[in-house]
């Protein structure tokens, strides 16, 4: 009996991983369930501390407030969340200035951007 070429040998061997991972794939699924409910995690942080009459409103959070990485992505997604109507702008103040100025999202906040 011959012994097949190295380089069919090879295209097997890729075909069946591929097919393997596709097998895996299908069957483990996305790891989402489907039909779970909502899980609640409890009540989050207060952004701020309360602010009372006398004291100065709280400066805003820039793009130049920390060197930190973490507190700087913390930062950015905070400014990206609250009132959907100024969202865009306040993600794009965190943006290196060329990009923003260029950055027209297609879709923020489940809305179609404006033209």
């Amino acid at each position: 009996m011959r012994r097949p070429a190295p380089a069919r040998t090879a295209t097997m061997l890729a075909a069946l991983t591929a097919l393997t991972a596709m097998a895996a794939l299908l069957l483990g699924g996305c790891g989402i369930p489907d039909s779970t409910g909502v899980k609640v995690l409890g009540n989050g942080q207060s952004a701020d501390p309360a602010q009372d009459l006398d004291s100065p409103p709280p400066r805003p959070v820039t793009r130049s407030s920390t060197n930190d990485v973490a507190i700087f992505i913390s930062n950015y997604l905070k400014a990206a969340a609250g009132d959907p109507d100024g969202a865009v702008q306040r993600a794009k103040d965190f943006m290196d200035p060329s990009f923003a100025a260029t950055f027209k999202p297609s879709w923020w906040c489940g809305r179609p951007s404006s033209p």
